[in-house]
């Protein structure tokens, strides 16, 4: 079979290995909206490792800016993000990824990479 066919298999592994990632005790249960914000973090946090509270939001445009600001705090409960001032400017404060939520995309990339062998 080429790897063309392979990709459904693939992407249905990987959406396995991810449910039983996200199931770990390690890591806090994450609703779907927290999820999506968080994702898009990581890709800011990928070309900026500290992102505003203003840029976060425009990323977002799918919450009001109280909703947003309110998952924020929840995911900063779970332990996943955490807010730093943006030095002498203490009218802003920055998103960073905290250890956990590094863990926590490690562990995703584990899985992209066993799904990702199905396709050798």
């Amino acid at each position: 079979m080429n790897s063309f066919n392979q990709f459904p298999l693939a992407y249905t592994k990987f959406l396995d290995l991810v449910q039983s990632a996200r199931a770990m005790p390690l890591f806090p249960r994450l609703e779907p909206s927290e999820e999506r914000i968080l994702n898009q973090l990581a890709l800011q946090w990928h070309f900026e490792p500290k992102v505003t509270l203003c840029q976060a939001l425009e990323a977002s445009p799918d919450a009001s800016p109280k909703t947003f600001q309110k998952r924020l705090a929840k995911l900063a409960e779970k332990g996943l993000i955490s807010f730093q001032d943006q030095g002498d400017d203490k009218r802003g404060r920055c998103i960073v990824p905290t250890p956990l939520a590094n863990q926590y995309f490690t562990q995703l990339g584990h899985c992209l990479q066993m799904a990702s062998r199905l396709l050798q």
